[in-house]
């Protein structure tokens, strides 16, 4: 969208707009409550599950083999899905590394009764 050098963007929001606005963030709370159950770790939080790098990959296939002329023209020619999947990809190696070079160490409680 451009606008001209005067010109305001405005957005006519009504309760329907600020409802769903509501109800995805209620969603969203909702996942991370979910999520929070099966994060024992903070590698487990870093690696989202080591899931990170699949999603890079998802996007990375998209934005090689299925970005239409209308996607492009949308982005101003560029691959979006094509360089956020390589992010992501870069980003899960770092986190792979790091947990691999600088492992979390927990320490252990004795148990009761023990020096």
């Amino acid at each position: 969208m451009v606008l001209a050098a005067g010109d305001t963007l405005r957005l006519d929001a009504n309760f329907v707009d600020y409802a769903m606005v509501a109800i995805y963030f209620g969603f969203v709370m909702l996942i991370g409550f979910a999520a929070k159950r099966r994060v024992s770790t903070s590698i487990d939080f870093f690696l989202s599950g080591r899931s990170l790098g699949v999603f890079g990959v998802i996007l990375v296939v998209v934005g090689l083999f299925f970005s239409p002329a209308e996607e492009l023209a949308k982005s101003g020619g560029i691959r979006a899905n094509l360089i956020a999947g390589i992010v992501m990809i870069v980003v899960a190696a770092v986190f792979v590394a790091w947990s691999l070079l600088r492992p979390v160490v927990v320490p252990v409680d004795p148990t009761p009764g023990e020096p």
